[in-house]
């Protein structure tokens, strides 16, 4: 067994500088090579060369120059992107926290002068049991009739334009109706008096 052992370091002592020597010799002729190549070149075929390397050169540096430039924007816009992601996480938990409370808030009724959207009067449907504590929706009940609406909007502009998606969507009888601290008024009152609060 030892035998064997000195025998593989034997050959593995003979062989290494054989083959580091066949490497040296292959590197050395391509170098002789190249050196007869350059020796038969014109010196202006050199210069060119020279000048061709040297833009090269510079080249290299430019680019690694504009590669440090275009890293420090990256990092610079890294650090505006988390800070921008960290104040938007802020402003969803703010927003939740806001929805919250407002789902708690009993609504204080709507004031001044402000339409609604009447989708239709009822005589034979109990619009009472289906009044929720929502600002955007009414209902009125007369001995005649019930009426519904929808919305709360503080321009005849808005509200004429929800009255149209209404009436898009079969709803064919909706208008719209102007009210003043919940009470119902002409169009009149309502354009007079939305021009003095202005």
């Amino acid at each position: 067994m030892k035998a064997l052992r000195v025998l593989s370091v034997l050959l593995i002592l003979t062989i290494t500088p054989a083959f580091l020597f066949a490497q040296v010799a292959a590197e050395k002729k391509k170098l002789k090579k190249e050196l007869r190549m350059y020796r038969k070149m014109k010196p202006m075929e050199i210069r060119s060369m020279k000048m061709n390397y040297d833009n090269k050169l510079k080249d290299k540096k430019n680019q690694e120059l504009i590669y440090k430039q275009m890293q420090r924007k990256y990092d610079s816009l890294q650090n505006v992107l988390n800070a921008n992601s960290s104040k938007m996480s802020q402003l969803e938990v703010q927003l939740l926290q806001a929805q919250a409370a407002s789902l708690n808030a009993k609504p204080a009724g709507a004031k001044g002068y402000y339409y609604r959207v009447q989708l239709g009067a009822y005589k034979f449907y109990d619009i009472k049991s289906k009044n929720s504590s929502d600002e955007s929706f009414s209902a009125e009940s007369t001995p005649e009739m019930d009426k519904m609406t929808v919305g709360l909007f503080y321009t005849l502009a808005e509200a004429d334009q929800f009255k149209e998606d209404v009436r898009s969507m079969g709803i064919k009888d909706a208008y719209v109706v102007p009210f003043k601290d919940g009470k119902r008024v002409t169009h009149k009152e309502a354009a007079e008096g939305l021009k003095k609060s202005k």
